[in-house]
């Protein structure tokens, strides 16, 4: 089994191009397979430290600060979500985040109308029982 050297991915052995990423491989169809842990003969692959950490930049103090503030901003934050969420340019680690907050949101939202339609509906039944 032959991994890229961009991406990591693994490609039949005698590949001449990445199946994920396009990228050439070397002409031993990538690179190879490396051992680790002598004692116990296993095997793993880490890919690459410029492909491992390609695109996963950590998000900064700084911006998280910024994100927080936005974030106390009634209407702006709940569009801001979506578009950290659903961007292609966002950082991984935000773009998660803001995919988490938004299920939580759908989540108490689902409960709020749960319980809305609950009381509502002993209020109407206990009105109805007191004419």
């Amino acid at each position: 089994m032959a991994y890229c050297e961009q991406c990591g991915e693994k490609n039949v052995d005698g590949a001449a191009v990445c199946v994920k990423c396009g990228a050439m491989l070397s002409p031993g169809g990538g690179r190879q397979q490396q051992n680790y842990g002598e004692n116990h003969g296993s095997s793993s692959y880490s890919p690459p430290a410029a492909a491992a950490s390609a695109g996963s930049d950590p998000v900064t103090i700084g911006d998280w600060i910024i994100t927080y503030l936005l974030m106390c901003i009634p209407l702006i934050n709940f569009i801001l979500l979506f578009v950290w969420a659903f961007d292609s340019n966002t950082k991984p680690s935000k773009k998660n985040w803001a995919k988490a907050s938004l299920i939580w949101i759908a989540i108490v939202f689902g409960i709020m109308i749960m319980f809305s339609v609950l009381f509502g509906a002993a209020i109407v039944g206990l009105l109805g029982h007191a004419n």
